[in-house]
């Protein structure tokens, strides 16, 4: 689910391959527009020749167990400067095959958080053909949206805040369409998307959007 017009490019600082060095993204060049070779996030302790990438911010969702939906849950941290700069932690939880949802939770694998704002005001948010939210590839603020005598309540589902991750890979549909996002409902299970309750971090990386619109988020899934 990659935005095929993105606001502005991403590129990552060449760096060189290391043991010590962690956490695996992928760069993009505005004028290819294509994917390279992984290239690392932050380097190891007291590690030589590995320069840091332009990312200043790293997610990580690390999957510590299950629930009795089995769905994954664990530990939701941001990063700022390094693994020791730890801006935000909360817990969270994705999928559950034993719940109604019947739905695995999300894949390992490095995704990327848009942070472009945008608002669910009104019903243009609203799909006509599922009478569910449109898409969206970026951060997004929630509400019930009330026309015309008619009421639509996504926080039930959504919480109040959504940020899509985004994958490369559009070939494969269990890499698509995932958020991170908040619920209302009671029942600790999503269909295939992370939830985060306490709305924590999305709060900080809603803070995040107005001071640096455009920028991406890799989120790591492990």
């Amino acid at each position: 689910m990659i935005n095929p017009t993105p606001p502005r490019p991403f590129v990552l600082v060449r760096a060189r391959r290391t043991q010590t060095s962690n956490v695996d993204v992928r760069r993009r060049t505005a004028e290819e527009g294509q994917l390279r070779p992984p290239l690392r996030y932050l380097c190891g302790t007291r590690s030589k020749g590995c320069n840091h990438s332009d990312y200043t911010y790293l997610l990580q969702f690390k999957k510590t167990g299950t629930n009795k939906y089995g769905a994954a849950t664990g530990t939701l941290t941001l990063f700022g400067k390094g693994f020791g700069d730890v801006l935000a932690q909360s817990t969270a939880f994705s999928g559950g095959p034993n719940s109604p949802a019947e739905s695995d939770p999300i894949p390992n694998g490095t995704y990327k958080i848009q942070l472009m704002l945008s608002h669910v005001l009104s019903s243009l948010s609203i799909d006509p053909h599922t009478w569910g939210l449109k898409p969206d590839y970026g951060i997004e603020t929630i509400q019930p949206i009330v026309e015309q005598g008619a009421s639509f309540d996504f926080t039930y589902e959504w919480g109040d805040i959504r940020a899509a991750l985004n994958h490369s890979d559009n070939g494969d549909p269990h890499l698509q369409g995932n958020y991170l996002h908040g619920k209302n409902r009671v029942g600790d299970y999503t269909h295939g998307c992370i939830c985060e309750r306490s709305e924590t971090i999305l709060k900080l990386l809603l803070q995040l959007s107005g001071q640096t619109p455009g920028a991406m988020v890799p989120t790591e899934v492990k």
